[in-house]
């Protein structure tokens, strides 16, 4: 009976070892894939505002390693938004008022430039200290078929507007023609018949 307890317990003892090394070997697949995304993915504390952790996708996409961004805020990035203002809109997700934010803004890299991004934020209090992670998508190429979009339709409307003036000028030139060889008959016709009378 001692027997079968113990090869119990040592059964039991080797599951969890099992499950656990699964759970671990899932994890770092996720965090493997995260990491590896073209988006940019931010964890940052949700107090402090300071950046926890970035994938590589931000790190390539902004010029900053890893220890260059832990030492910056959100704010540092989003030169369009000021601390203030960033906080604000953070209030509704940390409250439970909103599940996620979503809005526009632009970012900019370390060499000065700048790029159009699309950031959807979550707040999570599961762990110890409680975070925010962000989802970052450079939208450059969405602004500039949206740009080209907007040229197309002022190029098609100042056309139709052409259109229609020339179609009115046409008219009144059509017209003009008209009226002036009906004139021009009419009163051919006129003298005839007033010189047969």
């Amino acid at each position: 009976k001692d027997e079968f307890e113990f090869l119990g317990a040592v059964a039991d003892t080797l599951a969890g070892i099992i499950e656990r090394k699964r759970a671990e070997h899932l994890t770092q697949r996720l965090g493997r894939i995260v990491d590896g995304s073209l988006n940019e993915i931010y964890v940052f504390d949700a107090e402090t505002l300071h950046f926890l952790q970035a994938n590589r996708g931000a790190c390539r996409n902004l010029g900053y390693t890893q220890d260059e961004l832990i030492t910056m805020t959100p704010p540092d990035l989003k030169f369009q938004i000021e601390k203030e203002l960033f906080e604000a809109l953070l209030r509704p997700v940390r409250s439970g008022e909103l599940e996620q934010l979503a809005f526009e803004t632009v970012h900019m890299r370390k060499d000065g430039s700048t790029y159009p991004v699309e950031v959807r934020l979550q707040f999570s209090d599961i762990a110890a200290a409680p975070v925010f992670l962000a989802f970052v998508q450079d939208i450059t190429e969405r602004k500039r078929v949206e740009l080209e979009i907007t040229q197309s339709r002022e190029q098609l409307r100042e056309l139709s507007s052409y259109l229609q003036t020339a179609r009115e000028e046409e008219k009144v030139h059509i017209a003009r023609e008209i009226h002036d060889e009906l004139g021009g008959t009419l009163t051919a016709l006129k003298m005839d018949a007033f010189w047969l009378a």
